[in-house]
């Protein structure tokens, strides 16, 4: 056990008057029982932007099968759950190595017991059970307590595709004036965009199509990771499946890349129409050619706007943080909106130059995060 770990057990279990041993037993996975418990645990911290179909969500994530164990752990004191720490387990592409790993997320303590360390604490404790843990996400609660026990990379990139302004002009501007800037703010838009798309073409033989269901891109993908990063969670069929297909708040739709018939990349993405102007987002991607991979992404990106475009979209958005997503990002008219979260990773005996810990060698999208709807 590391001394930190160590340290850490003794505090807390003399804080809840508990001895080491009982302190290990109450962090334990929950049960298929306790869900709607742990979804008004959730509603009562976290208030409006936990979402009606949470019960279902948690049971989606969580409870994957009848015969496996649940992934979500709680720590029970005196008969009562106080904390919570979700577990995804995933299939890490490292440097060509494919590796068990989990993603931490969903973590809250009942704030009754804030201040004791018990969220550090249960992070330990996964990190003395697990090789890589990776956290992509953080508020100001857990963002001191992660650099403290995480190795902490910078964060990814968000980026903006505006496609109408009215959603702008109408929260800044009184209605007349925002209607006259928002007409001649689009057309400006709409030029800066026709220069950016016409000089976008796909590599000869190259066709960009619909792929109609997750099942027909489970069918296409081939075998092994795709081209972007040396070092990402696997985008598998059964994981794209699972992630996409069974989400009961998941509705996407998927483009992709195809020469001779042959997946040679596609991108997963949707559009939210419960706001007041509708906003697509790509959230998944991968190339599966060794050649002219920006241009295929780019391509790839521009038919997605294109279809998010007619269906009404004002503005698209994209998570990145891989220099051929960057590029295909900027080229199709994408520009830096803010940094997003930033990302945290445990491996077990690594030093502080290992690949792992290495930015530009990653992959990831906005679905890397604990993105409930997509």
């Amino acid at each position: 056990m590391s001394s930190q770990f160590t340290r850490l057990s003794a505090v807390l279990a003399k804080s809840l008057s508990l001895s080491i041993d009982q302190l290990t037993q109450s962090f334990r996975p929950a049960l298929a029982t306790e869900i709607s418990l742990i979804s008004n645990m959730r509603r009562q911290i976290f208030g409006r932007s936990i979402k009606d179909s949470d019960e279902e969500y948690l049971a989606w994530r969580y409870f994957r099968s009848t015969d496996s164990p649940s992934t979500l752990w709680v720590f029970e004191y005196q008969g009562a759950i106080i904390a919570v720490i979700g577990t995804e387990p995933v299939e890490l592409v490292n440097c060509g190595k494919h590796e068990a790993a989990i993603r931490n997320m969903d973590a809250m303590v009942d704030p009754l017991f804030n201040n004791r360390g018990l969220g550090a604490w249960m992070s330990l404790m996964l990190q003395e059970r697990h090789t890589c843990i990776l956290v992509c996400g953080a508020n100001n609660n857990s963002r001191s307590m992660l650099r403290k026990i995480f190795h902490g990379m910078p964060a990814r990139q968000n980026r903006k595709l505006i496609l109408a302004s009215e959603g702008y002009f109408q929260k800044r501007v009184i209605p007349p004036i925002a209607g006259v800037m928002s007409l001649i703010t689009n057309a400006l838009l709409a030029c800066r965009h026709h220069f950016k798309w016409e000089k976008i073409s796909a590599p000869k033989n190259v066709e960009i199509l619909t792929i109609n269901s997750i099942e027909e891109l489970c069918d296409l993908m081939p075998n092994g990771a795709g081209y972007l990063g040396d070092i990402k969670v696997h985008r598998s069929r059964n994981y794209l499946d699972w992630r996409y297909r069974d989400n009961p708040q998941a509705d996407v739709m998927i483009t992709g890349a195809f020469k001779q018939k042959k997946l040679l990349g596609y991108a997963v993405y949707h559009l939210n129409t419960e706001t007041q102007f509708k906003v697509g987002r790509i959230v998944e991607w991968d190339i599966f050619s060794e050649n002219d991979r920006t241009r295929i992404l780019s391509s790839i990106y521009l038919q997605v706007i294109m279809r998010l475009k007619n269906a009404g979209a004002k503005e698209i958005l994209i998570t990145l943080n891989d220099k051929t997503s960057i590029d295909s990002a900027k080229n199709t008219g994408f520009i830096l909106r803010e940094s997003d979260s930033e990302i945290f990773v445990y491996y077990k005996g690594a030093k502080s130059d290992d690949p792992i810990y290495s930015p530009e060698r990653w992959y990831q999208s906005i679905s890397d995060a604990d993105a409930e709807g997509i």
